[in-house]
Protein backbone atom coordinates (compact mmCIF):
# COMPACT_ATOMS: atom_id res chain seq x y z
CA UNK A 1 0.00 0.00 0.00
CA UNK A 2 1.04 3.48 -0.85
CA UNK A 3 1.12 5.88 2.04
CA UNK A 4 1.82 9.86 1.83
CA UNK A 5 3.11 11.42 4.71
CA UNK A 6 4.25 14.69 5.87
CA UNK A 7 8.09 14.16 7.54
CA UNK A 8 10.24 16.57 9.22
CA UNK A 9 13.39 15.76 7.40
CA UNK A 10 15.64 17.89 9.37
CA UNK A 11 15.31 21.46 11.44
CA UNK A 12 12.94 23.69 10.10
CA UNK A 13 12.76 21.44 6.59
CA UNK A 14 9.62 19.52 6.15
CA UNK A 15 8.89 17.22 3.20
CA UNK A 16 6.13 15.23 1.58
CA UNK A 17 7.30 11.44 1.02
CA UNK A 18 5.41 8.68 -0.29
CA UNK A 19 6.07 4.98 0.94
CA UNK A 20 5.18 1.58 0.09
CA UNK A 21 4.74 -0.31 2.59
CA UNK A 22 2.99 -3.58 4.11
CA UNK A 23 0.63 -2.76 6.53
CA UNK A 24 -0.47 -6.17 8.84
CA UNK A 25 -2.73 -5.35 11.15
CA UNK A 26 -2.74 -6.66 14.62
CA UNK A 27 -5.61 -8.65 16.30
CA UNK A 28 -6.96 -5.53 18.05
CA UNK A 29 -5.43 -2.81 15.18
CA UNK A 30 -7.25 -1.05 12.92
CA UNK A 31 -6.21 0.82 9.77
CA UNK A 32 -7.46 4.31 9.01
CA UNK A 33 -7.86 6.25 6.14
CA UNK A 34 -7.15 9.75 7.29
CA UNK A 35 -9.67 12.49 6.25
CA UNK A 36 -8.22 15.55 8.52
CA UNK A 37 -5.37 16.37 10.64
CA UNK A 38 -4.48 19.33 12.54
CA UNK A 39 -1.42 20.96 13.28
CA UNK A 40 -0.87 20.87 17.01
CA UNK A 41 1.49 23.95 16.48
CA UNK A 42 3.09 24.33 20.26
CA UNK A 43 4.78 20.66 20.33
CA UNK A 44 5.35 20.40 16.47
CA UNK A 45 6.96 23.75 16.12
CA UNK A 46 9.06 23.32 18.67
CA UNK A 47 9.64 19.93 17.25
CA UNK A 48 10.54 20.88 14.07
CA UNK A 49 13.07 24.02 15.37
CA UNK A 50 14.50 22.29 17.64
CA UNK A 51 13.42 24.45 20.59
CA UNK A 52 11.36 21.84 22.33
CA UNK A 53 12.89 21.16 26.18
CA UNK A 54 13.81 17.73 25.43
CA UNK A 55 15.46 18.32 21.79
CA UNK A 56 18.92 19.06 23.31
CA UNK A 57 18.68 15.52 24.98
CA UNK A 58 21.53 13.23 25.31
CA UNK A 59 18.70 10.92 23.82
CA UNK A 60 15.64 13.10 23.16
CA UNK A 61 12.72 10.52 22.09
CA UNK A 62 12.24 9.02 18.56
CA UNK A 63 9.55 11.69 18.21
CA UNK A 64 11.79 14.43 18.28
CA UNK A 65 14.65 13.28 16.32
CA UNK A 66 14.91 14.06 12.38
CA UNK A 67 13.47 12.08 10.58
CA UNK A 68 9.90 12.06 11.90
CA UNK A 69 6.28 12.14 10.31
CA UNK A 70 4.64 14.50 13.24
CA UNK A 71 1.28 15.10 14.67
CA UNK A 72 -1.05 13.29 16.80
CA UNK A 73 -4.73 15.17 15.79
CA UNK A 74 -6.46 12.47 12.88
CA UNK A 75 -9.86 12.26 11.71
CA UNK A 76 -10.59 9.33 9.11
CA UNK A 77 -12.67 6.61 8.04
CA UNK A 78 -12.37 2.67 9.62
CA UNK A 79 -10.57 0.86 5.90
CA UNK A 80 -10.09 -2.74 8.02
CA UNK A 81 -10.49 -3.92 11.34
CA UNK A 82 -8.25 -6.77 12.99
CA UNK A 83 -9.44 -9.92 13.92
CA UNK A 84 -9.88 -9.31 17.35
CA UNK A 85 -11.29 -5.83 17.43
CA UNK A 86 -15.00 -5.65 17.98
CA UNK A 87 -15.85 -1.67 19.11
CA UNK A 88 -15.62 -0.46 15.72
CA UNK A 89 -16.46 -1.71 11.91
CA UNK A 90 -15.51 -0.81 8.75
CA UNK A 91 -17.01 2.55 7.85
CA UNK A 92 -17.46 4.04 11.32
CA UNK A 93 -16.01 8.15 11.23
CA UNK A 94 -13.59 8.19 13.91
CA UNK A 95 -10.97 10.16 15.93
CA UNK A 96 -7.78 8.77 15.68
CA UNK A 97 -3.89 8.66 16.50
CA UNK A 98 -1.07 7.57 15.10
CA UNK A 99 1.64 5.18 16.85
CA UNK A 100 2.97 6.53 19.79
CA UNK A 101 2.73 10.38 20.16
CA UNK A 102 3.26 11.14 16.98
CA UNK A 103 2.67 9.55 12.84
CA UNK A 104 -0.24 11.39 11.97
CA UNK A 105 0.07 13.54 9.54
CA UNK A 106 -0.11 10.63 6.77
CA UNK A 107 -2.77 9.17 4.46
CA UNK A 108 -3.57 5.85 6.50
CA UNK A 109 -2.39 5.10 9.74
CA UNK A 110 -2.52 1.82 11.99
CA UNK A 111 -4.06 2.32 15.50
CA UNK A 112 -5.34 0.38 18.28
CA UNK A 113 -8.62 -0.53 19.67
CA UNK A 114 -8.73 1.29 22.97
CA UNK A 115 -10.10 4.36 24.61
CA UNK A 116 -7.82 6.98 22.10
CA UNK A 117 -10.21 6.61 19.67
CA UNK A 118 -13.64 7.93 19.65
CA UNK A 119 -16.32 7.34 17.21
CA UNK A 120 -17.75 10.58 15.95
CA UNK A 121 -21.48 11.30 16.21
CA UNK A 122 -23.69 12.34 13.09
CA UNK A 123 -23.42 15.93 12.51
CA UNK A 124 -19.94 16.89 13.79
CA UNK A 125 -18.02 17.67 10.50
CA UNK A 126 -14.13 16.53 10.45
CA UNK A 127 -13.02 20.18 10.46
CA UNK A 128 -14.64 20.35 14.34
CA UNK A 129 -14.00 16.48 15.44
CA UNK A 130 -10.23 16.85 14.34
CA UNK A 131 -9.37 19.73 17.36
CA UNK A 132 -10.94 17.20 20.11
CA UNK A 133 -7.72 16.48 21.71
CA UNK A 134 -7.21 20.18 22.06
CA UNK A 135 -10.27 20.42 22.95
CA UNK A 136 -9.84 18.08 25.64
CA UNK A 137 -6.59 20.14 27.07
CA UNK A 138 -8.85 23.41 26.82
CA UNK A 139 -11.27 21.67 28.76
CA UNK A 140 -8.84 20.48 31.71
CA UNK A 141 -7.17 23.55 31.99
CA UNK A 142 -10.14 24.66 32.94
CA UNK A 143 -11.47 22.44 34.96
CA UNK A 144 -8.65 21.80 37.20
CA UNK A 145 -9.22 24.84 38.90
CA UNK A 146 -12.67 23.72 40.24
CA UNK A 147 -14.14 27.32 39.75
CA UNK A 148 -17.16 28.06 41.90
CA UNK A 149 -20.57 29.52 40.04
CA UNK A 150 -20.01 33.55 39.75
CA UNK A 151 -16.39 33.86 40.31
CA UNK A 152 -14.63 35.73 37.27
CA UNK A 153 -11.69 33.91 34.51
CA UNK A 154 -8.55 35.23 32.53
CA UNK A 155 -7.54 33.56 29.62
CA UNK A 156 -4.18 34.65 28.06
CA UNK A 157 -3.37 33.28 24.57
CA UNK A 158 -5.71 33.06 21.90
CA UNK A 159 -4.10 29.66 20.36
CA UNK A 160 -6.36 27.41 19.60
CA UNK A 161 -6.35 25.90 23.12
CA UNK A 162 -6.96 29.10 24.43
CA UNK A 163 -10.08 29.49 21.84
CA UNK A 164 -11.54 26.52 23.06
CA UNK A 165 -10.79 27.36 26.77
CA UNK A 166 -12.73 30.41 26.09
CA UNK A 167 -15.61 28.58 24.85
CA UNK A 168 -15.80 26.41 27.67
CA UNK A 169 -15.63 29.25 30.04
CA UNK A 170 -18.71 30.72 28.41
CA UNK A 171 -20.77 27.72 29.17
CA UNK A 172 -19.39 27.60 33.07
CA UNK A 173 -21.35 30.26 34.90
CA UNK A 174 -18.42 32.84 35.32
CA UNK A 175 -19.33 36.36 36.02
CA UNK A 176 -16.96 38.11 34.08
CA UNK A 177 -14.39 36.27 31.10
CA UNK A 178 -11.43 37.78 30.11
CA UNK A 179 -9.50 36.85 26.91
CA UNK A 180 -6.10 38.20 26.29
CA UNK A 181 -4.10 38.06 23.06
CA UNK A 182 -1.39 40.81 21.52
CA UNK A 183 -2.80 39.37 17.92
CA UNK A 184 -5.68 41.06 16.39
CA UNK A 185 -7.08 38.59 14.50
CA UNK A 186 -6.81 36.17 17.10
CA UNK A 187 -8.80 38.59 19.52
CA UNK A 188 -11.37 38.97 16.49
CA UNK A 189 -12.17 34.99 16.40
CA UNK A 190 -12.73 35.31 20.17
CA UNK A 191 -14.55 38.54 20.24
CA UNK A 192 -17.99 36.33 19.40
CA UNK A 193 -17.94 34.14 22.11
CA UNK A 194 -20.80 34.45 24.04
CA UNK A 195 -20.17 36.73 27.53
CA UNK A 196 -16.61 36.93 26.63
CA UNK A 197 -14.22 40.64 26.80
CA UNK A 198 -11.49 40.38 24.72
CA UNK A 199 -8.53 42.49 25.00
CA UNK A 200 -4.86 43.33 24.47
CA UNK A 201 -1.99 42.52 27.35
CA UNK A 202 -1.89 46.25 27.77
CA UNK A 203 -5.10 46.61 28.61
CA UNK A 204 -6.27 47.91 32.05
CA UNK A 205 -8.16 44.84 32.80
CA UNK A 206 -4.91 42.97 32.63
CA UNK A 207 -2.08 45.38 32.78
CA UNK A 208 0.20 46.54 35.50
CA UNK A 209 -2.40 48.64 36.94
CA UNK A 210 -4.31 45.66 37.27
CA UNK A 211 -1.53 44.00 39.04
CA UNK A 212 -1.13 46.69 42.15
CA UNK A 213 -4.99 45.96 42.51
CA UNK A 214 -5.00 42.29 42.16
CA UNK A 215 -4.10 41.15 46.15
CA UNK A 216 -7.83 42.13 46.23
CA UNK A 217 -9.74 42.45 43.48
CA UNK A 218 -7.88 40.16 40.61
CA UNK A 219 -8.89 37.00 38.90
CA UNK A 220 -10.22 33.99 40.71
CA UNK A 221 -9.48 31.37 37.92
CA UNK A 222 -6.41 32.26 35.11
CA UNK A 223 -5.95 30.23 31.93
CA UNK A 224 -2.09 30.42 30.82
CA UNK A 225 -2.49 29.27 27.41
CA UNK A 226 -0.12 31.43 25.49
CA UNK A 227 3.03 28.97 26.32
CA UNK A 228 5.26 32.28 26.57
CA UNK A 229 7.02 33.95 29.90
CA UNK A 230 5.72 36.96 29.32
CA UNK A 231 1.47 35.34 29.87
CA UNK A 232 2.64 33.73 32.49
CA UNK A 233 4.27 36.21 34.65
CA UNK A 234 1.08 38.50 33.61
CA UNK A 235 -1.45 35.46 34.37
CA UNK A 236 0.52 35.50 38.14
CA UNK A 237 0.63 39.30 38.34
CA UNK A 238 -3.42 39.24 37.48
CA UNK A 239 -4.80 36.33 39.62
CA UNK A 240 -5.69 37.97 42.98
CA UNK A 241 -4.71 36.67 46.43
CA UNK A 242 -5.19 32.55 46.57
CA UNK A 243 -6.30 33.16 43.24
CA UNK A 244 -5.90 30.31 40.91
CA UNK A 245 -3.71 29.37 37.78
CA UNK A 246 -3.51 26.82 35.24
CA UNK A 247 -1.19 26.10 32.50
CA UNK A 248 -2.33 23.97 29.84
CA UNK A 249 0.12 25.29 27.21
CA UNK A 250 3.40 24.12 25.82
CA UNK A 251 6.06 26.05 27.34
CA UNK A 252 9.64 25.58 26.48
CA UNK A 253 11.42 28.56 27.78
CA UNK A 254 12.71 29.32 31.15
CA UNK A 255 10.91 31.81 33.43
CA UNK A 256 12.48 33.42 36.24
CA UNK A 257 9.84 33.98 38.97
CA UNK A 258 10.53 35.73 42.44
CA UNK A 259 8.68 33.21 44.52
CA UNK A 260 7.77 35.46 47.51
CA UNK A 261 6.23 38.32 45.59
CA UNK A 262 4.66 36.00 42.66
CA UNK A 263 3.51 33.16 44.71
CA UNK A 264 4.33 32.65 47.98
CA UNK A 265 3.01 36.10 49.44
CA UNK A 266 -0.81 36.04 47.14
CA UNK A 267 -0.82 32.11 48.37
CA UNK A 268 -1.33 31.42 44.57
CA UNK A 269 -2.33 28.06 43.58
CA UNK A 270 -0.72 26.70 40.46
CA UNK A 271 -1.87 24.05 38.08
CA UNK A 272 0.27 22.32 35.18
CA UNK A 273 -2.17 20.70 33.03
CA UNK A 274 -0.71 18.69 30.51
CA UNK A 275 -4.00 16.82 28.77
CA UNK A 276 -1.84 13.03 28.56
CA UNK A 277 -1.97 13.28 32.65
CA UNK A 278 -5.70 13.03 32.15
CA UNK A 279 -6.84 9.09 32.81
CA UNK A 280 -7.90 7.32 30.21
CA UNK A 281 -10.60 5.80 31.89
CA UNK A 282 -13.00 7.36 34.88
CA UNK A 283 -11.54 6.71 38.25
CA UNK A 284 -13.57 7.42 41.34
CA UNK A 285 -10.87 10.43 41.93
CA UNK A 286 -11.70 11.41 38.54
CA UNK A 287 -14.48 10.80 36.16
CA UNK A 288 -13.64 12.94 33.18
CA UNK A 289 -11.39 11.21 31.35
CA UNK A 290 -9.58 12.16 28.54
CA UNK A 291 -12.17 10.14 25.82
CA UNK A 292 -14.99 11.25 28.15
CA UNK A 293 -14.00 14.98 27.50
CA UNK A 294 -13.87 14.49 23.49
CA UNK A 295 -17.14 13.24 23.44
CA UNK A 296 -18.55 15.91 25.78
CA UNK A 297 -16.83 17.84 22.90
CA UNK A 298 -18.52 16.51 20.51
CA UNK A 299 -21.84 16.91 22.06
CA UNK A 300 -21.52 20.32 22.70
CA UNK A 301 -20.67 20.93 18.84
CA UNK A 302 -23.37 18.70 17.36
CA UNK A 303 -26.04 20.81 19.45
CA UNK A 304 -25.18 24.21 18.63
CA UNK A 305 -23.44 24.84 22.04
CA UNK A 306 -20.26 25.92 20.89
CA UNK A 307 -19.29 26.90 17.59
CA UNK A 308 -15.84 26.56 16.04
CA UNK A 309 -15.65 26.66 12.93
CA UNK A 310 -14.02 30.37 13.26
CA UNK A 311 -10.81 28.43 15.17
CA UNK A 312 -9.52 26.98 11.23
CA UNK A 313 -7.98 29.56 10.10
CA UNK A 314 -6.47 27.71 6.97
CA UNK A 315 -8.33 24.37 5.47
CA UNK A 316 -5.58 23.02 2.87
CA UNK A 317 -4.19 20.17 0.93
CA UNK A 318 -1.70 18.24 2.75
CA UNK A 319 0.49 18.92 -0.46
CA UNK A 320 0.94 22.49 1.25
CA UNK A 321 2.37 21.72 4.02
CA UNK A 322 5.72 23.08 3.66
CA UNK A 323 4.81 26.26 3.00
CA UNK A 324 2.55 25.96 6.03
CA UNK A 325 5.13 25.58 8.43
CA UNK A 326 7.53 27.94 6.92
CA UNK A 327 4.17 30.38 7.09
CA UNK A 328 3.77 29.32 10.66
CA UNK A 329 7.70 30.10 12.02
CA UNK A 330 8.18 33.13 10.12
CA UNK A 331 4.08 34.92 10.44
CA UNK A 332 2.75 32.94 13.29
CA UNK A 333 0.19 36.02 13.51
CA UNK A 334 -1.14 35.03 9.90
CA UNK A 335 -2.29 31.77 11.09
CA UNK A 336 -4.57 29.96 13.92
CA UNK A 337 -6.17 27.00 13.35
CA UNK A 338 -4.39 24.58 10.13
CA UNK A 339 -6.34 21.83 8.93
CA UNK A 340 -4.89 19.45 6.16
CA UNK A 341 -7.44 18.07 4.04
CA UNK A 342 -6.00 13.98 2.95
CA UNK A 343 -9.51 13.25 0.55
Amino acid sequence: MEVTRIVFADRKSVEIQAVDTDLKLEPKQMLVKTARSMVSQGTELAALMGTHSKSEAADPPAWLQFPSVPGYLAVGEVMETGSEVHGFSVGDRVIAEGSGCWNSHASHITVWESVWVTKLPEGVPYEAAVMSKLASVGMYGLRILHHELGENVAVFGLGVVGQLAVRFCSIAGFRQIVAVDPMANRRRVAEGVPGVTVVAPDDPLVNEEMGARSEKEGYDNVIEASGHPRGFMQALNVARTRGRVSVPSAPHEYVQVRLYDEVMYKSLQIFGARGSSQPGTPTYNDGWSEPRQKEWFLQLVAEGRIEVAPIVSHHVSYAEAPSIYTGLMERPEDYLGVVFNWD
